[in-house]
């Protein structure tokens, strides 16, 4: 269960989901991907809602569950909570065993809360990110400068929300 997709074997790219994701019944659950398949890239994208599964393992702020050629690059997680019964954590919960993920220049807010995490390395290229403080992770410089987003041509910066909208999707009621 993802906010945005369910299980990606494609591209995912300069999107973003604020809806709360809650998972049962042998799901995994992703703030963005639920699942992202071999060969899949996750690009571009941050999350705003909590995650959780419910008695169940998998959970992360961006992807429950990832395998070998998956990528997930430039992403955010700014999550205030990530749930499960183990598999838990900020920017993807869970690698198959034996399998290696790729992971490049994530991150996740300081704020996010993780229950059931079971990674403890931290570094922009590690399935829990770096961390951001709430000052860097709210500001449009962060997702320019660090991440590489596009404020020309596809996002711009909301003041009131402090986070990045799709310039070609606004938000109502931000």
């Amino acid at each position: 269960v993802g906010g945005v997709v369910g299980y990606s074997y494609a591209t995912v790219t300069d999107t973003y989901s604020t809806a709360d994701v809650t998972a049962d019944g042998h799901r995994q659950a992703g703030g963005v991907i639920g699942i992202t398949g071999r060969g899949s890239t996750t690009d571009r994208v941050y999350a705003a809602g909590a995650v959780e599964t419910v008695g169940q393992p998998n959970a992360g702020g961006i992807t429950g569950y990832a395998y070998t050629t998956t990528t997930v690059q430039n992403s955010i997680a700014l999550n205030p909570s990530v749930i499960a019964e183990s598999q838990a954590s900020r920017v993807v919960g869970r690698v198959l065993n034996g399998d290696t993920a790729t992971m490049v220049n994530n991150y996740a807010i300081e704020t996010l809360q993780v229950e059931g995490e079971s990674v403890t390395e931290e570094g922009p290229n590690t399935q829990r990110g770096a961390t951001l403080t709430a000052d860097e992770a709210t500001t449009a410089q962060t997702f320019i400068e660090q991440l590489g987003w596009d404020f020309d041509t596809v996002w711009t910066w909301n003041a009131e929300t402090q986070r990045p909208m799709l310039i070609n999707a606004p938000e109502e009621n931000a």
